[in-house]
């Protein structure tokens, strides 16, 4: 009932626009003569519904075409009669020709440029500007549309006259719940986690290929939005099934990738969809390595976090996590052939570094703090009267220093497995220091603590891992090196 009198109100304020002068003279009746004008706009009242009910069962609106920012396409999708219908205003101010007469599709289009209104929704056929929706329902449409997204839309309608046409608009709720499905026959495609595969119709069409940072993501930024962002963070939670309208949607841990734009900025991307750009005093750390990634056709995947919420008038927002600026490309160092990363863990204290403060001093390169890719073998430590198995460590193929004792008896198992199938086993690790003092510290997880899936995949498994095949495997890069004798004992 409130829906039908909602219509009904939009008639008569409608036609209060479009016959000024007609209103003018209902008013003028109303004030001379009292009772005649009651019954004249009664009838006036009646005769405007009674149009409008009779168009109403002129033309099903059954499909409309749509076009989005994000896709930038048309797209068909079937919304049914859950349409509202919208007389076009203005048309006296432009030349409508005889030949758009009787035309049943019609075109709406965003213009948020125009200085008079910026919900302003033109409407054209064939490419003739015949007017635009009125101000109220262009105010009501126009938001939801870009909060979806939408750029412009073919609608069914009719053009009566040069003076009168009308188009009928899919309501807010139709347009929402239609887009979620991805058009008509399509399922929705789900977002998904971080750590799980993407299905092919999930993948961007940018051919840039995603890779995970050397680091880890400690480091959150909010995103800055801008036009677009807000029809992308609907869509990714419409596509989760959250509209935002109950309670605020949020969703977090999302795969999400940050891509370097024309003008260099950097914007990141969720599912091929544009959710915001990286602020300024943010970009600057990381445009070096975001430049170097897209020169080489990829990209950087992070987790990104999104928000939205219809309660209180449309809001969004996202946010992402960022590795350190050192941490985002792989440093120098990784072997060749096949390698398998460790995964982090606690910090592990390497030892004897002050027997190659050269090498490590090298790495440095006059920074206070380098990552590197550490790389961990069986080495056998020569004593007085024994001799001793431990684990040590090379960077960029140059010793660096040895796992103590006790700490080596925690990675012999997983060093000596990844030596017999002829792997390399790497991990993360930073040197820190200077002339005076230098370290190097591992994040790693200790050989009891990893997982099996991690075993089977790296280690038993590595055959099905892109490899060199020209490479042959080797047993054990330290086997029979040996360092300084004053390395006696421990």
């Amino acid at each position: 009932m409130g829906r039908s009198m909602s219509k009904h109100t939009n008639a008569v304020r409608d036609f209060m626009v479009s016959h000024p002068w007609w209103c003018a003279l209902i008013v003028a009746v109303m004030v001379l003569i009292p009772k005649a004008g009651i019954w004249l706009a009664a009838g006036f009242w009646l005769a405007i519904i009674g149009n409008r009910v009779g168009r109403k069962d002129s033309l099903p609106a059954a499909k409309v075409a749509v076009k989005t920012a994000s896709l930038g396409s048309w797209t068909n999708y079937n919304v049914g009669d859950n349409v509202t219908r919208y007389d076009v205003f203005g048309m006296c101010y432009y030349t409508v020709p005889n030949s758009v007469i009787g035309s049943t599709v019609l075109c709406v289009e965003r213009e948020p440029q125009n200085s008079h209104d910026e919900n302003a929704l033109k409407v054209s056929v064939n490419g003739h500007h015949i007017g635009y929706v009125s101000v109220w329902a262009a105010a009501e449409i126009a938001p939801e549309w870009d909060a979806l997204g939408v750029t412009s839309m073919d609608v069914h309608g009719r053009v009566m006259s040069t003076l009168d046409a009308y188009v009928e608009v899919p309501t807010n709720d139709a347009l929402r719940a239609t887009l979620s499905r991805q058009g008509a026959g399509e399922s929705p495609h789900p977002m998904l986690l971080r750590g799980y595969p993407r299905p092919l119709s999930s993948v961007s069409a940018s051919t840039q290929l995603p890779v995970q940072p050397w680091g880890p993501c400690i480091r959150n930024y909010k995103l800055v939005a801008i036009k677009k962002s807000k029809a992308g963070i609907t869509r990714v939670c419409l596509s989760c099934g959250h509209d935002g309208k109950r309670e605020k949607a949020r969703l977090d841990d999302l795969d999400a990738q940050v891509r370097l734009t024309a003008n260099h900025k950097l914007a990141v991307f969720i599912d091929g969809m544009q959710i915001g750009i990286v602020p300024d005093e943010v970009r600057e750390s990381y445009l070096k390595v975001i430049e170097a990634l897209h020169a080489s056709d990829r990209c950087l995947s992070v987790p990104a976090s999104i928000w939205m919420t219809r309660q209180h008038g449309f809001r969004a927002g996202a946010s992402i996590k960022l590795p350190l600026p050192d941490e985002v490309a792989t440093p120098v160092g990784m072997p060749n052939g096949p390698v398998a990363i460790l995964p982090r863990g606690r910090k592990v204290q390497v030892t004897r570094e002050e027997d190659h403060m050269e090498t490590l001093l090298g790495l440095l390169d006059d920074e206070h703090s380098v990552p590197v890719v550490a790389q961990l073998g069986s080495f056998i430590k020569q004593l007085k009267t024994t001799q001793k198995t431990v684990v040590g460590v090379k960077v960029c193929g140059e010793m660096v220093g040895l796992l103590s004792t006790q700490m080596s008896q925690h990675f012999l198992p997983v060093v000596e497995a990844c030596e017999d199938a002829g792997i390399a086993l790497v991990c993360h690790g930073r040197v820190t220091g200077n002339q005076l003092k230098v370290d190097l510290v591992l994040e790693a997880i200790k050989g009891s603590e990893l997982p099996p899936e991690w075993i089977d995949d790296n280690v038993y498994g590595h055959a099905k891992r892109i490899v060199d095949v020209a490479e042959a495997p080797i047993s054990s890069p330290y086997q029979g090196e040996s360092i300084h004798d004053d390395l006696a004992a421990e």
